[in-house]
This record gives C-alpha cells, structure tokens and sequence, in this order.
C-alpha cells in the first residue's frame, strides 16, 4: 500500500527488476534523491546501483511538472526502467520511498 494513495495509477505492461546490471541516471539537482535511493536499497538487494549516463533508473528534477504540489511526483515503470520526476527535492525524495 502507498500512502498518500496515488492520485491516479494506470497498469502498463510488466514491472522492472533490478539486477546487478541496474543504475541510476540523475538530473542536475537529483543528487540527494540517488543517494537515498542507493543508501536505502543497497542493504535490501546488496545492488551497488551505480551512477550512469545511461541508467535504468531515470531520478529528473523537473521544474516544469506542475499542479502536484510540493511534495508531489510522477513514477512510470515498465520492464526497461524505472522514471521518477518531480518538480522539487521532496518531491523526489517521496518518489524514492515509494520505490522502496
């Protein structure tokens, strides 16, 4: 369960899974959510998730997502990768937790 519930969830096609293979690309300003995401799921998987320009995890700071607050963001999933975007830091570090 996700809490806050989403505002709106639509099933697309297969989940990703992280493997030994899997990295993170980051944005200018998506700094901090990467190493959260890397400090919080490095002991659950023992996945170093690495920084890459080409990764799988994309983390975006993006000032033009509007109209989801503060702490608001959007996450896409399919089988390739994993897209976290959010117009502030919180907004990505709530995005991280969710994939946790």
């Amino acid at each position: 369960m996700i809490v806050p519930h989403p505002t709106r969830i639509v099933r697309r096609g297969k989940g990703f899974t992280f493997d030994c293979g899997t990295s993170v690309r980051v944005t200018p300003g998506a700094e901090q959510a990467a190493r959260l995401l890397r400090a919080l799921l490095r002991p659950a998987t023992g996945l170093p998730l690495p920084i890459a320009d080409h990764g799988q995890i994309v983390i975006a700071l993006d000032a033009k997502l509007v109209g989801l607050g503060a702490e608001g963001y959007a996450l896409t999933t399919n089988e390739h990768g994993v897209l976290l975007r959010a117009a502030t830091t919180n907004g990505l570090a709530h995005g991280v937790q969710t994939i946790r």
